[in-house]
């Protein structure tokens, strides 16, 4: 309604003040390049909590299992984060799987990854892991640059989920 057009129109000059959306830094001061990625991936948490609880309250499974890791293997973790870190021209200078957790029904499966990047594709390559078809999930981030560096050292844990099959007895009979 009417309430929405002031905020509406504050996103227009927000959006015409920042030159786009996303997680693009221009050329800012390294310090708040990394300030300004590290408030961005607060907000894209956020907004994947969300999708999450919107997923689990889903009445069919289906929905939310589109969302979820195809596989508990970590193979499949560790290849679409190389695949989507050579897409953003991010350079890996490591990435190992950690141990699968289990936490409220939920099995998160990570990869710690070690990248060497330039604050534009650093950023690119957040904004594709956040925005992956299947629910990927940026948990730590570390930015280190030299002053005056045009490229930055990020040490990032991402993790994707998955749900423990249904025990026989809990599922509907009939």
């Amino acid at each position: 309604g009417a309430q929405m057009k002031p905020a509406l129109i504050s996103g227009i000059i927000v959006l015409a003040l920042t030159g786009g959306v996303g997680y693009y830094v221009g050329d800012v001061r390294p310090r708040n390049a990394v300030e300004h990625l590290q408030r961005q991936r607060k907000e894209a948490l956020q907004e994947q909590q969300l999708r999450i609880h919107v997923a689990s309250l889903l009445e069919s499974l289906e929905g939310a299992q589109r969302l979820l890791a195809p596989t508990r293997e970590a193979d499949w973790l560790l290849q679409e984060v190389g695949r989507l870190a050579q897409e953003s021209g991010v350079k890996i200078v490591s990435i190992t799987p950690n141990a699968p957790k289990t936490a409220n029904e939920f099995i998160t499966l990570s990869v710690s990854v070690q990248l060497a990047a330039g604050y534009h594709q650093l950023g690119h390559f957040l904004g594709r892991i956040e925005s992956y078809e299947r629910l990927l999930q940026v948990d730590e981030l570390n930015v280190t640059a030299q002053a005056g560096d045009a490229k930055a050292q990020a040490r990032l844990i991402i993790s994707a989920f998955d749900v423990p099959p249904l025990p026989v007895d809990r599922q509907p009979s009939g």
